[in-house]
C-alpha cells in the first residue's frame, strides 16, 4: 500500500500517499514533517526507489545504489544509513549513506541480513540489531560510526521483526 498516516501527539490523520506502493521498505526521520522512505517490494520485485516527505506530499529522489528489501535505515532527512536487506533470496550486507541528495556506497554490514531494526541519529551514529540471515533468526548487533560496522553485546534473544527508534 502507498497509504500514510501523521501523528498529531493525539491522532493520526490520513495524509498524502507514497508515490509508489510497496512493502518491506526502509525509512527515518525526525518529526512528520521531514521524512525519506527508501527500497522495499513492489509487485514483480524490489526497487531501489527514494522518496522523501515534507509534511505535505512525497517526491521521488535519487535511487538507492542496490535495490533492495527488508532494508532498514536510520538517521534524519538529510543524513541517513541504510543497511541490509535482500536482493531476489540472498540477504545483503550493504550500506548507503544519503547526504540530503544522493546514496554512496559505504561500508557493508559484518552480517548480511533482513527484516530487522535500526535506531540513531545521522549517517555517522547508528545501530543495527536482530534479522534473519535466509537461514536463522539472529540477535546480532552491529553499530556503524560513520565509517564501519562494529559487532557489539548481542541481543539477549534472537528474533526478526522488531523496530527500533532513537
Amino acid at each position: 500500500v502507498a497509504t500514510n498516516e501523521s501523528w498529531d501527539g493525539s491522532s493520526w490523520t490520513e495524509v498524502a500517499d507514497l508515490n509508489t506502493a510497496k512493502k518491506y521498505l526502509g525509512g527515518a526521520g525526525a518529526s512528520n514533517t521531514s521524512a525519506i522512505a527508501f527500497g522495499g517490494e513492489v509487485p514483480g520485485g524490489v526497487t531501489d526507489t527514494t522518496e522523501t516527505w515534507n509534511g505535505t506530499s512525497w517526491s521521488e529522489v535519487a535511487d538507492l545504489n542496490t535495490a533492495r528489501e527488508e532494508i532498514t535505515g536510520a538517521g534524519i532527512l538529510t543524513s541517513v544509513i541504510s543497511a541490509g536487506g535482500r536482493v531476489a533470496t540472498p540477504r545483503v550486507a550493504v550500506s548507503e549513506s544519503w547526504n540530503g541528495s544522493s546514496w554512496t556506497e559505504v561500508g557493508d554490514l559484518n552480517t548480511a541480513r533482513g527484516i530487522f531494526a535500526s535506531a540513531g541519529t545521522d549517517n555517522t551514529s547508528a545501530i543495527v540489531f536482530g534479522g534473519y540471515d535466509g537461514t536463522d533468526v539472529t540477535a546480532v548487533v552491529e553499530e556503524w560510526n560513520g565509517t564501519s560496522w562494529t559487532e557489539t553485546t548481542d541481543l539477549s534473544v534472537a528474533r526478526y521483526g522488531l523496530r527500533g527508534s532513537g
